[in-house]
């Protein structure tokens, strides 16, 4: 217990990185979206004549079958390898170290934003927050580098939508662990950015799918110069706002929320990709569905780790509002990395099920969850 209880004499460092309200906001969406996953999936749990199939002709792989094509087990389990992995990767490092040891500051602190984890540039001169550094690297990279080498390229086509989306997953990685290693405005932008770019391509991709469905050609071919033209302002309005952390919680918060919207009605079965319920049908019940409640679920629950973190930094550290012993620790070294842990996951499964509904429209092929992370492979049997 002394790696611990020696945490004692940094409570006087922290105060909540960002206003109540933001993190206030942050807290209610997730909330409500975890909520909304729980009614939508009792809503949904029962199959359409329709949407019956058999569960082994869209689901194999080996995590898979492990857990007799319960995707749900899957899902759950990969995100806690996931964790434990980066624990075990973190723990050697902060749990032997001394706090009274504080090493002194390089650089300057520009950031608008700050983190529970510290006090700043406390176990190395250098990295101002290292467990967040590891968990920025061990999460967003591997879904970036495993998303453009393998679905990107093959079962989404190589088409730039996909290649974007993962190479933005990517640049959050690397901008993330910046971010945490310097506390640095530049930094700050080479992570909030690109989380940007990523949530405007999501939603890109599916208002994309909508308009397609519709018939509305025309308008899908000019759906991405309006993307372009929407992003441009939008980095111009964070430039010109980046002290305020504020508007760009709100304007990501925005943006994540048509994706959330559209696979909600996707899965509620008020939208559709193609006009064939028969093909359709068994896909968005064994493939989308499961998809989309991990997804909710894995972003939902790193929201409200990420706004008890802001929210409730100064009450746990400083007035040891749980107590002084393991608060302080969860709130310095492991929310944030559920935060980062559920975003990286989330992001991977919303991706695979753009490819799905992609698949379907462009008619490349019968997607199905396939391998060791459910990635989906879309065969040649539609």
């Amino acid at each position: 217990m002394d790696g611990i209880d020696s945490l004692e004499p940094l409570r006087a460092e922290h105060h909540n990185p960002v206003p109540e309200w933001v993190a206030g906001m942050v807290g209610g969406l997730s909330t409500s979206l975890l909520v909304l996953v729980v009614v939508c999936n009792a809503l949904t749990a029962k199959p359409r004549k329709e949407e019956a199939g058999e569960r082994n002709d869209y689901r194999t792989g080996l995590l898979l079958s492990l857990f007799g094509g319960h995707l749900y087990a899957a899902i759950v389990t990969s995100f806690l390898l996931w964790f434990l992995l980066t624990l075990s990767v973190m723990l050697p490092f902060f749990w032997f170290s001394q706090p009274e040891e504080v090493k002194p500051r390089t650089g300057n602190v520009t950031a608008s934003i700050n983190f529970c984890e510290g006090p700043d540039f406390h176990h190395s001169e250098v990295l101002a927050e290292p467990v967040n550094v590891v968990t920025s690297v061990l999460f967003y990279l591997p879904v970036a580098l495993i998303g453009l080498l393998g679905p990107a390229c093959k079962e989404g086509r190589g088409e730039l939508r996909f290649l974007f989306s993962y190479g933005s997953m990517g640049i959050v990685g690397i901008g993330s662990g910046a971010l945490h290693a310097s506390l640095d405005a530049v930094a700050q932008a080479g992570d909030e950015l690109p989380m940007l770019y990523v949530a405007t391509m999501l939603a890109y991709c599916c208002a994309d799918t909508f308009l397609i469905k519709k018939g509305m050609l025309r308008a899908s071919a000019v759906l991405p110069w309006i993307t372009a033209l929407i992003t441009s302002v939008n980095t111009l309005l964070y430039v010109g706002s980046r002290d305020d952390f504020g508007i760009f919680a709100a304007t990501f918060a925005l943006y994540l929320s048509v994706p959330v919207f559209y696979f909600s009605s996707y899965c509620l079965r008020r939208v559709s990709a193609i006009s064939d319920d028969t093909v359709e049908g068994p896909i968005r019940y064994q493939v989308v569905r499961p998809l989309s409640w991990g997804l909710g679920a894995s972003l939902a629950i790193g929201g409200i780790c990420w706004a008890l973190e802001m929210g409730m930094c100064s009450a746990v550290i400083n007035y040891q509002q749980f107590g002084d012993d393991w608060a302080p620790f969860v709130w310095r070294y492991m929310l944030h990395s559920l935060w980062h842990a559920g975003t990286a996951m989330a992001a991977m499964l919303m991706i695979q099920n753009l490819i799905t509904v992609r698949a379907m429209q462009m008619g490349w092929g019968r997607p199905k969850l396939l391998g060791y992370s459910q990635v989906p492979n879309c065969s040649s049997d539609l």
